[in-house]
This record gives C-alpha cells, sequence and structure tokens, in this order.
C-alpha cells in the first residue's frame, strides 16, 4: 500500500463488544486510501483475535499488540506507527460515519488548517457526517502580537475564520 492521506488510530483496551463495529465504520469511509491502526493495549478480552481477523480480510486494518500502559501512550504507539499525511483519532466504542474522512479532509483543507475536530463524530448508520460542524485551528500572525497565535473557530457549512470576531483569538 502507498502512503495513506489519512491513518485512523484506535486504542483500545478490552474494548471485543466494540471494536468490531468501530473499525468497520473506518473500512467503510467513502475514502479508500487510509489505513486503521488499532492499537491493543494490553486487552484481556478477545481483542487481539478480533483485530487479527479485521486485519486478514482487509490490509487496511494494522493491528498493534503491546503490554497495558494508557491511553495516552496506546496513541502514541499509533502515530510513531502512522504512514499518512493526516492523522485522525477515534476511541475503540465510537464509529464514524461513511464521509467523516472526506468532510473533515475538506474541511482543512479549505481552512488551510493545521487541526480540526469535529464534535459529531459518531452518529447513526445513514447520517452523513456533514449535518454537523466542526472546529478548526489555524496558525496565523496577529498584528501587534509579534509570534503565531492560535485560532479556533466552529465551523458550520463553509463558514471559516474570516467570519468570526477578534474575540476568538487566542
Amino acid at each position: 500500500m502507498n502512503n495513506p492521506t489519512i491513518s485512523f488510530i484506535v486504542p483500545s483496551y478490552n474494548f471485543a463488544a466494540h471494536i468490531g463495529e468501530c473499525v468497520s465504520s473506518i473500512l467503510q469511509q467513502d475514502m479508500r486510501d487510509i489505513e486503521v491502526i488499532v492499537v491493543n493495549d494490553g486487552s484481556t478480552d478477545n481483542t487481539e483475535e478480533i483485530l487479527e481477523g479485521l486485519a486478514r480480510q482487509d490490509n487496511r486494518v494494522v493491528p498493534i499488540n503491546k503490554e497495558n500502559e494508557g491511553v495516552s501512550i496506546a496513541r502514541n504507539t499509533g502515530l510513531l506507527a502512522a504512514k499518512g499525511e493526516y492523522v485522525s483519532f477515534i476511541d475503540a466504542d465510537d464509529y464514524v460515519a461513511s464521509d467523516y474522512a472526506s468532510y473533515m479532509l475538506e474541511l482543512a483543507k479549505t481552512a488551510n488548517s493545521d487541526f480540526c475536530l469535529s464534535l459529531d463524530a459518531f452518529t447513526r448508520a445513514g447520517e452523513n457526517q456533514t449535518v454537523g460542524g466542526g472546529y478548526f485551528i489555524n496558525k496565523y500572525s496577529h498584528p501587534g502580537a509579534g509570534d503565531s497565535v492560535i485560532v479556533i473557530a466552529k465551523n458550520h457549512c463553509g463558514m471559516l475564520e474570516q467570519d468570526f470576531p477578534q474575540a476568538m483569538v487566542a
């Protein structure tokens, strides 16, 4: 596989009951050039077996089995393995709409943003990611500030940074 556009990182500890649905929702993205890195953080249930089965079914699934060290280290382990231009973190008991990746990628590119956060990542079957909005964080130079500052602004249906008041500048 060539380097994917997006690496999804899913830390998992004893989420055998949910991990199949989570990974399945990611694999059903309308973008095909993705990888799904699932970091099994020392699960004592059958998470490892489920992940191995998913990896045999789809080579975009990359299971990593490690001893339990907590969710932050599991996410960092996933980051070290990621090959994508972009990274998305998904919790093992969540699932995403089929247009989640393309929507968030378009939002980040439209806003020329370094970071994009969705509050509507988890959806029901048949719902589109685009029904909600996201937040983007962008570095830009503020007049008189000297250094770059971070802008956090809510994005609804194409509304961009310039549409928000200066009060949003951190």
